[in-house]
């Protein structure tokens, strides 16, 4: 991409479109899909600090687990255990946790 779609955000080689709409994990991923998109994918440490820098509230990423310790990304990308800029213990394999927020 040279530019983003009016009312995305540039980063790196992407594109982001933060939403200010309240709605669930799947309501949201739909919401992607329907603009030819996905929830974010997170591949870099940057990616995630940069959500920080920002100092917005939580939003959902493209993460999420069908059952407890099974987590996989929207797009397919592997998940990656050993990622070191997750906060200890995160994601944690709760019960009722199945998807990610930042």
């Amino acid at each position: 991409w040279t530019c983003c779609p009016k009312g995305w955000r540039r980063f790196q080689e992407s594109c982001y479109y933060v939403s200010a709409d309240k709605m669930s994990w799947g309501e949201s991923k739909q919401n992607c899909s329907g603009m030819g998109s996905h929830l974010v994918v997170i591949n870099t440490e940057a990616e995630q600090v940069i959500r920080y820098v920002k100092g917005e509230a939580n939003f959902y990423i493209g993460l999420s687990a069908e059952e407890v310790g099974q987590w996989h990304w929207v797009d397919q990308t592997p998940y990656n255990v050993t990622a070191a800029f997750w906060r200890p213990g995160e994601p944690s394999n709760v019960h009722n946790e199945l998807c990610v927020v930042i």
